[in-house]
């Protein structure tokens, strides 16, 4: 009996690496369920906003990526045409949108409301996007979208995927109450540096304190606040890596003019977008991950971190607080500024054996998440729910 189809639309994808942690998402999906589903991915061949993945990636057909058929669309555009035919070809139990305000989800379900494409079971994934915290970035454009999108009716018949009962709140909010809505958490690879040894880790001396910063750069991530915190603390000695792609150009020139009054005793290791073997091997070289994240939905780059030995400094908008309670790392609430300058000064001040201590729980909580059987099956129920709740609507 043939598997049923899933046709993904997500607007950035492997190979690439700018376009954050949903595309690492996307991967485990395909990777752990690929046994049960036949996987299509339609793309653009952007790597984030602003680059474009290697001339080596197949364009403008379908192609092979590991257990999914690709189509990377040159410079990101894909006209209605296209869109129907791809569809045709795919022939989809349903589709599985990675994004609500992305230009192939604004397009697919543009495209869905003329009838212009099957009338497909859809299942919609915000990722965090209609959290509070998120919306308040871009609010005008994304508020206007969201307005026009429901007095259109573009969401009419979709089935909305919550990464936690916490994230159904804000779509209610969001799109309405009346939205359906399934939980199904973002699914972890089955391991994450299968060959990890704490002999890796850097010593831990105390006066001096390595931290990496890993993600895009954009007021979101709240890269501002962190130097800000750090600028504040001159007797903090510490080196700062800072690995992302530059989302907001203008946010980043006023993060780097917060660098600039550092004081000396503040490293500051810049290194722009990094593949995720190389952004691996940056974990495993830092002490502490740290993000005052002002939302985050999952937050692939917390477990990568985990795993890699490195306890969180992160914000109370995440759904890893649980790092706190099992002295795998800090949750600090951003209005709590004096909070955050106390912890960046204790995490300089550990000693060897205390760091040690941190970074084993930090393992040992990874290794229990990757663990989890109940995550997978909740995203097959997510789907199947879809596909059996809207199977009279394909035509």
């Amino acid at each position: 009996m043939p598997k049923p189809r899933v046709l993904v639309i997500c607007q950035y994808y492997l190979p690439g690496f700018g376009g954050g942690g949903g595309m690492w998402t996307i991967r485990n999906l395909i990777e752990r369920l690929s046994d049960r589903y036949e996987f299509f991915v339609l793309t653009t061949d952007l790597d984030g906003p602003a680059r474009r993945l290697p001339d080596s990636v197949v364009r403008d057909r379908w192609t092979e990526h590991g257990s999914a058929r690709v189509f990377y669309a040159t410079r990101g555009f894909v006209s209605a045409r296209t869109l129907h035919t791809l569809i045709e070809e795919a022939a989809p139990s349903v589709v599985y949108l990675n994004s609500v305000f992305a230009g192939l989800t604004r397009k697919y379900l543009s495209a869905r409301r003329r009838g212009s494409v099957k009338r497909i079971p859809t299942l919609i994934s915000p990722c965090g996007e209609l959290s509070s915290g998120a919306l308040r970035s871009k609010s005008t454009k994304k508020r206007s979208f969201l307005a026009m999108a429901k007095l259109l009716g573009l969401f009419n018949g979709i089935v909305w995927r919550a990464t936690t009962e916490l994230e159904i709140p804000e779509i209610r909010q969001a799109i309405g109450d009346g939205s359906k809505i399934c939980v199904a958490p973002d699914l972890p690879p089955k391991e994450i540096i299968p060959e990890f040894s704490f002999e890796d880790k850097p010593p831990k001396r105390p006066g001096k304190v390595r931290m990496i910063f890993a993600s895009r750069i954009a007021p979101k991530k709240n890269l501002h606040f962190l130097l800000e915190q750090i600028s504040r603390i001159p007797l903090l000695e510490c080196e700062l890596v800072i690995a992302g792609p530059v989302e907001e150009r203008k946010y980043w020139r006023d993060c780097k003019k917060e660098i600039e009054r550092l004081s000396s005793n503040t490293k500051v290791t810049i290194c722009g977008g990094v593949s995720n073997s190389e952004l691996l091997e940056l974990l495993i070289g830092s002490h502490f991950f740290v993000l005052p994240t002002l939302n985050e939905n999952f937050g692939y780059v917390f477990l990568e971190a985990l795993a890699a030995g490195c306890p969180l400094i992160i914000s109370e908008n995440t759904i890893w607080s649980e790092a706190a309670e099992r002295n795998a790392g800090f949750v600090i609430p951003l209005a709590d500024v004096k909070a955050w300058q106390g912890v960046l000064l204790s995490v300089a001040d550990m000693n060897q054996d205390e760091f040690t201590g941190m970074s084993l729980a930090a393992r040992n909580m990874a290794t229990e998440w990757l663990a989890r059987p109940d995550d997978e099956l909740a995203m097959v129920e997510a789907l199947e729910y879809v596909i059996s709740e809207d199977r009279g609507l394909a035509r």
